[in-house]
């Protein structure tokens, strides 16, 4: 199994280990991986400088911030989300919370979880290890690169 931490921002793990690997990275991985499987990213995503902020706490985790509420919500299938619900929760400890949400027939970033009206506790449909999703984003973004150079090739 791949040992990712927030100090190793190369490294890559692919949705099948993530998924082998149980609860060890995230409360329910099945969960993450359909909510994952609503992204719609395409070649011009890797033009976007944004990628390369760091991850760590001395930049205030800006790459999971500009993730999660600038790259994510134009690149995401709002009808899927909608068929998961409208909205999915995950929470990023310590990095931060955030709910994504179906909303006017887009998709918006709330920072935050949402609350459960009785008892005033944050609701998570996934809670996950911040250095397991930098690892997946980075394979995500590995995955798409060698697509798009092979696309290149057969055109040129």
């Amino acid at each position: 199994m791949l040992m990712v931490d927030l100090r190793n921002t190369n490294a890559r793990l692919t949705m099948r280990e993530f998924l082998a690997s149980g609860r060890r990275y995230a409360s329910n991985p099945i969960a993450f991986a359909s909510f994952a499987s609503g992204l719609r990213f395409g070649p011009r995503i890797l033009l976007d400088e944004r990628w390369r902020l760091p991850g760590n706490a001395s930049s205030r985790f800006a790459f999971f911030r500009v993730l999660m509420h600038e790259i994510l919500p134009p690149n995401y299938d709002v009808r899927h989300l909608e068929t998961l619900g409208g909205r999915f929760a995950l929470s990023l400890k310590p990095v931060g919370d955030y709910t994504v949400i179906a909303l006017n027939r887009r998709v918006v970033t709330l920072s935050g979880l949402p609350r459960d009206e009785k008892t005033g506790a944050a609701i998570a449909d996934v809670t996950m290890r911040p250095d397991a999703f930098l690892a997946l984003c980075n394979e995500l973004i590995a995955d798409l690169s060698e697509k798009t150079l092979k696309a290149l090739g057969k055109s040129g």
